[in-house]
């Protein structure tokens, strides 16, 4: 009888307890995260090791985003690696002109060429006039896409020069020279407008009286 009435009080101290030890629904919901944390990880290695998956887990989003930003498609953009450019340009004044033609060919910067430069004069003073032709081959480099800027270099290879005193001719076929040219250009879609300055001197050697002039 005595058992009993022991196994039975402290089933009613048991029944009064418990109550007062286990958190509230309205507490547990307040502090869910904490207690689930506490229910499933009952040491400092195992929430730890939550912490360091976690961190893991917030990289490999920050990793994730990086790699769609970078893999956006960019904006479409024209690249001409191959150029081919034609320029003719003429000056004059009251005695002098000059003429100049001019074509290249640029790949990927590296631009190769010809250029044919006339030129005439004539003295106020004596009766003499002089024209020339010179052919040159030119090499170049060209910096920039949208705008450009080209710098190259002539070499003489060929030409002849005409010189008229009073009824006589002298003429030469022999012609040394060198020369640059600098030029700055703006792309337009396919098309190209360049601006574009030469300076070229050359020598005519082993002048030859060819005849009168009739």
């Amino acid at each position: 009888m005595t058992l009993r009435k022991t196994i039975l009080l402290l089933t009613l101290l048991l029944a009064g307890v418990l109550p007062c030890l286990l958190p509230s629904k309205a507490d547990a919901q307040k502090r869910g995260n904490w207690i689930s944390a506490s229910y499933s990880c009952r040491n400092r290695f195992c929430l730890d090791t939550r912490n360091r998956d976690a961190v893991r887990a917030d990289r490999a989003k920050d990793l994730i985003r990086r790699g769609l930003a970078k893999r956006k498609p960019k904006p479409f953009k024209l690249e001409l690696k191959l150029r081919l450019r034609d320029f003719r340009g003429t000056i004059s004044g009251s005695r002098s002109s000059a003429e100049i033609m001019s074509q290249n060919v640029i790949y990927d910067g590296f631009g190769i060429g010809e250029s044919k430069l006339k030129f005439k004069t004539n003295s106020s003073q004596y009766p003499i006039t002089y024209e020339s032709e010179t052919s040159t081959r030119d090499f170049s480099y060209t910096f920039g896409e949208d705008w450009s800027l080209t710098l190259g270099v002539s070499l003489a290879y060929s030409g002849n020069a005409k010189v008229r005193f009073l009824n006589h001719i002298y003429q030469s076929e022999k012609v040394l020279g060198s020369g640059y040219f600098v030029g700055v250009g703006l792309r337009i879609s396919i098309f190209e407008v360049l601006l574009r300055k030469t300076s070229l001197e050359t020598t005519f050697e082993e002048l030859k009286r060819s005849g009168g002039v009739p």
